[in-house]
């Protein structure tokens, strides 16, 4: 079971009305919130268990190349050890999502590690979403 967590923003961008600007906070999560939304990746339908492991790659990709674009920014002032706890568990989802997959497409399984992958996902979703970027859990 894989629950993907997509984090990511490519710049903080401005938010609210034409003559007042964002806080940082709300201008960080509205970029990342919009990226997800552009992320939204979609898994056509699978003719194999092949193809639906590469698919589960490519999104794995994708969901880290946004977190590596989020780690990039600037956290919102007093916000860093939140936003490294959430990108540090999102991270850890990721190598997790890559050795299941790898398991898998050797035809293997790991009731432990399907676990693993289970519990650290919820957790990196618990934690994105609490701190606002509800955009980036897929529910």
């Amino acid at each position: 079971m894989l629950v993907a967590v997509v984090l990511a923003a490519p710049g903080l961008a401005a938010c609210g009305g034409d003559d007042e600007p964002a806080s940082p906070k709300e201008a960080f999560l509205d970029a990342g919130n919009d990226i997800c939304d552009d992320l939204g990746f979609e898994l056509p339908e699978p003719k194999s268990p092949g193809e639906v492991i590469a698919g589960l790659r490519r999104a794995t990709n994708e969901r880290k190349q946004a977190i590596e674009k989020l780690r990039d920014l600037t956290p919102p002032p007093g916000d860093k050890d939140e936003v490294d706890e959430l990108l540090d568990a999102a991270e850890k989802e990721i190598a997790l999502s890559t050795a299941y997959l790898d398991l898998s497409e050797a035809g293997k399984e790991s009731d432990e590690l399907e676990a693993e992958l289970e519990k650290v996902a919820e957790e990196a979703a618990r934690l994105t979403k609490a701190y606002g970027l509800e955009e980036c859990v897929d529910d």
